[in-house]
């Protein structure tokens, strides 16, 4: 007994000193401690030497050799038996295998690991390699969110906000957001920033709302930095500042984040903000539609078509119309129109009409109230292009393009009741 006492204490001493070269960043220093605790047995220290082998600290990155470590100690400890599904889940020195990961994540949240409940009620959340079971999942964020698991109680907080797996309950997310942030999760302080806001919840406060931004802002949380900018923008909690406005929402979309790149854009397009500056505004349509943002697709659309973007200064209506149809596939209104304007008059790459391939584009377009498309398709019927010539067809749309004020449309519409007064 004696001697497992004093096997034991010299490990503890190993591990606290080995930690405390960690601490200081002294990490070549520390890992022969570590590796002494861990061969006397120490838990902790071996979770420690894997983590060092995972991020290259005092050693060589070896992934492998930290899935072994945690393979090797799995049986002991239920934060091994986590960290080794997640090696299995992301392929961490060992190839991927899902049905694996999900069993060590099972295996470790009947011991009640936290994280491994939270890992396993996401892949709930999802169908990841199980069926899809929102109230398992919301059990298993419960059990977490207990233990004050600080990212099981900002899912759980989403989870009431949306109504996944439970009823929608504004005050329970806020209540669980809360708690998260509390501990600094820096997605719970934006979601709680979000929910003073709207008025989610809680009654509406942009001032505090403000301050959790900011708050999540300076930790780096792109959608923070965004929203902060749009309040400096519109004046919401805080004074309206152009420089300040521009300022976060170029620190988002550096953060390559694609709201803020389409806004960013938007901003140097309209010259608000910032002096206009179309360049600058294609180049960060371009980021946005590198992740295939249609809003950016169309946009850098329109931009080719009226000769900005291409070198030699002058209209692309192929480039155009290569961008119109990324954004149109995404299903974008005004992206399915201009790409059919380009059908109909033999713009971009087909160099002449095509208009069965303008009516394909036309019509979901008119169907979500773009006026153009709307009178342009009655206009089609009315003459036949692409379609079987129909003046009842043609009034239909043309009534709803007048609806939206479009005074072409009018017109055609009047002189179609002429003719049918006329006979």
């Amino acid at each position: 007994m004696s001697l497992l006492f004093g096997k034991k204490s010299k490990a503890i001493r190993f591990y606290d000193t080995a930690t405390w070269f960690y601490d200081r960043q002294n990490y070549t220093e520390a890992i022969p401690y570590y590796r002494k605790a861990a061969n006397l047995g120490s838990v902790e220290a071996g979770l420690a030497m894997a983590k060092c082998y995972r991020i290259g600290a005092g050693v060589a990155v070896d992934e492998n050799r930290a899935f072994r470590i945690y393979k090797k100690l799995s049986s002991r400890s239920p934060e091994a038996r986590w960290l080794l599904g997640r090696c299995w889940f992301e392929g961490v020195g060992v190839k991927r295998n899902l049905p694996r990961a999900i069993r060590c994540y099972e295996k470790a949240a009947q011991k009640g690991h936290a994280a491994a409940q939270t890992d396993l009620a996401i892949c709930y959340l999802e169908g990841t390699y199980v069926r899809q079971n929102l109230r398992q999942a919301v059990v298993l964020l419960r059990m977490a969110s207990r233990q004050g698991y600080a990212p099981a109680q900002y899912k759980l907080g989403y989870c009431y906000d949306d109504g996944i797996g439970v009823g929608k309950i504004p005050e329970r997310a806020l209540k669980w957001y809360e708690r998260a942030a509390d501990q600094g999760y820096v997605d719970a302080v934006y979601q709680l920033a979000v929910c003073y806001l709207r008025g989610k919840g809680v009654e509406r406060d942009d001032a505090t709302a403000v301050s959790l931004l900011r708050q999540a802002a300076d930790q780096g949380h792109a959608g923070a930095q965004l929203s902060l900018g749009c309040c400096y923008h519109d004046g919401r909690g805080v004074e309206k500042s152009p420089v300040e406005a521009v300022k976060w929402v170029r620190s988002a979309a550096e953060l390559d984040y694609t709201m803020a790149q389409v806004l960013l854009g938007n901003f140097f397009k309209s010259g608000d903000c910032v002096p206009r500056d179309l360049n600058e505004a294609a180049h960060w349509y371009r980021q946005a539609a590198r992740q295939h943002n249609r809003d950016a697709e169309y946009q850098l659309g329109l931009l080719y078509s009226r000769g900005i973007g291409d070198e030699n200064g002058s209209p692309n209506y192929e480039k155009a119309g290569e961008w119109f149809r990324l954004a149109a596939e995404q299903g974008h209104p005004e992206a399915q129109y201009e790409l059919a304007l380009c059908y109909l008059h033999g713009d971009g790459a087909s160099k002449k009409p095509n208009y069965a391939e303008a009516i394909r584009y036309l019509e979901p377009a008119a169907e979500n109230g773009i006026a153009g498309a709307q009178y342009t398709l009655g206009t089609c019927y009315l003459r036949g292009l692409g379609v079987r010539r129909s003046p009842a067809e043609a009034a239909k749309w043309f009534q709803r393009a007048a609806e939206r004020g479009n005074a072409d449309a009018r017109t055609q519409l009047l002189e179609i009741r002429k003719r049918q007064n006329f006979v």
